[in-house]
């Protein structure tokens, strides 16, 4: 057997005197044309009886029986095989605003930059009303009230307007078979105008681990955590929900100055490593620069020793076939069908919104 070596770059082929067929699927028998040379070609190895030697090709590659290729973890950059180099994951996201955690799976990020301007207007609280362009943003909520019409208006270029008493954007898989868990949510806010005879509810609200599109129907459906600032002095805190309307005792954090500038939110809400969830609510006041200079407001740990701020009202929260009475003194563990946005007695201008899984 012939041992003299030929040394080949990446992408070089095998002479041209000699033809090649698959055997068996595994092998390759090589006649060459010349003088009746036998080579066989058997997982990749050489082997020529008495006629050319085999190929060898430089560092990290090998010998196809056609061509020199680059092996597993290198590829070709003229003629070299250089390793292959994962970058390392972006800690900001597709609106330029930094990753507090990165993410682990499951990403949504608002289309209303996508420059197709719409409008349209909740449909009721039990029938889906999704964003014309994006079938995972729900507008589900009230129709109206007071003559208040609600409304979500996108302007193509990155906003997009809520306008009425109780608007809300669901976050959610139409087929609910994606769920959220653990999650980085994300949003920018403006508030335009208060509306007439508005109550003190809420200015902005991000809440993960909810099934709250059910709560009209259900009210065992509507769980969650929360961080929202109110509309009433512009403090922020952190909620529990346990059904609609049972809540925890509210988490307080400080009053901010809200109106006239836009306000980054962030809400976290992730499972510990001793079973606890533990909840932040953060603030940025540049808009973003940089990525957003994130404060954080207030936070809670929930260890399942989170007093009830109305038991009455927990204890009218009834079970239903799809969502079951959870207990107020055990942290909420379940993945959810939804995470939301919501504002109240509002005119509010929305941008950057965005949930991922972490």
């Amino acid at each position: 057997m012939a041992t003299a070596k030929i040394y080949c770059k990446v992408g070089d082929r095998k002479p041209k005197s000699i033809k090649s067929k698959v055997v068996d699927g595994t092998a390759v028998q090589v006649t060459q044309s010349i003088n009746g040379v036998k080579t066989v070609i058997t997982e990749g190895v050489v082997h020529i009886e008495g006629g050319p030697p085999p190929p060898t090709c430089q560092e990290h590659a090998h010998w196809d029986g056609a061509r020199c290729v680059c092996d597993t973890g290198y590829h070709d950059e003229n003629g070299v095989c250089a390793p292959d180099v994962t970058p390392p994951p972006s800690d900001i996201d597709k609106f330029g605003i930094k990753k507090l955690h990165q993410s682990t799976g499951r990403e949504w990020f608002s289309k209303w930059d996508n420059g197709v301007a719409r409008k349209w207007g909740s449909q009721g609280t039990d029938v889906r009303n999704p964003d014309p362009k994006d079938m995972e943003c729900d507008l589900h909520c009230k129709t109206g009230e007071r003559g208040i019409i609600t409304t979500a208006t996108v302007d193509g270029n990155g906003e997009c307007v809520l306008y009425g008493t109780t608007p809300r954007l669901y976050i959610n898989d139409p087929n609910r078979i994606k769920k959220w868990l653990n999650v980085e949510m994300t949003v920018y806010f403006y508030i335009v105008k208060k509306l007439p005879e508005g109550g003190a509810y809420v200015a902005c609200r991000l809440a993960g681990r909810s099934n709250h599109q059910n709560e009209f129907d259900c009210s065992a459906s509507g769980t969650g955590y929360s961080g929202e600032t109110k509309n009433s002095d512009g403090t922020n805190q952190i909620r529990r929900e346990n059904g609609h309307p049972a809540y925890s005792v509210n988490i307080l954090g400080p009053k901010g100055v809200e109106a006239g500038q836009w306000i980054g939110k962030k809400v976290i809400v992730k499972t510990q490593s001793d079973g606890s969830v533990l909840i932040k609510h953060l603030r940025d006041l540049t808009d973003g620069k940089d990525g957003g200079d994130w404060k954080l407001l207030v936070e809670k740990i929930d260890n399942g020793n989170w007093p009830l701020d109305d038991k009455p009202e927990y204890d009218n929260i009834k079970s239903c076939d799809e969502f079951k009475k959870v207990a107020w003194d055990k942290p909420l563990l379940e993945p959810a069908i939804s995470c939301y946005l919501r504002c109240d007695n509002n005119q509010v201008r929305f941008k950057k919104f965005s949930v991922r899984e972490i």
